[in-house]
């Protein structure tokens, strides 16, 4: 019975993290249609596990507003490409899951983690929701 918890609710994070891969690169970056977009998916599939972001990575609350103080729904580090004339950065990814039996309750959260492609951003970083925090050289 633990083990099929475990086993479905890792698999509902897996997709959950993967759609939002989806939609960073469908939308070429962390725009703010982006954060819309994983905000109103979030929403539909009720996926509300809160978790501590890594260093470096920004984590973003149920109203897709990103947050300073590394806990979220799901958390995001750009990471810049450099070495190219055109502006490239790659998104990793962490969505939470917890690990709860019925009678005990939630015992452990534990990350799904994962990058998209790497992106040909635009040059404009105004036009990102997300700094490059990190560099690729």
């Amino acid at each position: 019975s633990g083990y099929l918890a475990l086993s479905v609710n890792y698999s509902r994070a897996f997709k959950v993290k993967n759609e939002i891969l989806a939609i960073i690169e469908r939308n070429e970056g962390l725009r703010e249609k982006s954060v819309l977009e994983i905000n109103n998916y979030l929403v539909t599939v009720n996926h509300t596990v809160v978790g501590n972001c890594a260093k470096d990575f920004t984590g973003f609350g149920q109203n897709g507003t990103a947050s300073n103080n590394k806990t979220g729904i799901y958390c995001i580090r750009k990471t810049c490409v450099t070495g190219d004339v055109v502006p490239k950065a790659y998104y990793k990814v962490t969505v939470f899951f917890k690990f709860d039996l019925p009678v005990i309750g939630d015992i452990f959260t534990f990350n799904v983690d994962g990058e998209t492609k790497t992106i040909h951003n635009t040059p404009d970083p105004a036009d990102d929701n997300i700094e490059c925090l990190g560099s690729d050289i």
